[in-house]
């Protein structure tokens, strides 16, 4: 019995160990693309201090925060709901 006590909590630190090593690693890869390199890849987008989106030619970006505490926003066209870039959630 004491057995599969033990198994089940190797299991649940393994699960653990997956879950934050995925928001690590998905919060590092969302901030690869920020400002800087939605700039670079559409440079016609930016521009007389606007941001234009890449898909709609929009012009409003509203900032979200993102869920699971990833401190992580999200600047994404109003107009058609594509995310543009990424940045950190200043706290």
């Amino acid at each position: 019995m004491e057995f599969l006590r033990d198994y089940f909590v190797a299991i649940w630190v393994v699960l653990a160990i997956t879950v934050v090593s995925w928001h690590l690693i998905r919060r590092s890869m969302l901030l690869e693309k920020d400002f800087a390199w939605y700039k670079a890849q559409n440079p016609d987008c930016v521009g007389n201090g606007k941001v234009k989106c890449n898909q709609c030619g929009g012009e409003k970006i509203v900032i979200r925060n993102m869920y699971n505490r990833m401190y992580t926003r999200t600047h994404t066209c109003s107009t058609c709901g594509t995310d543009l870039y990424f940045s950190k959630e200043t706290r």
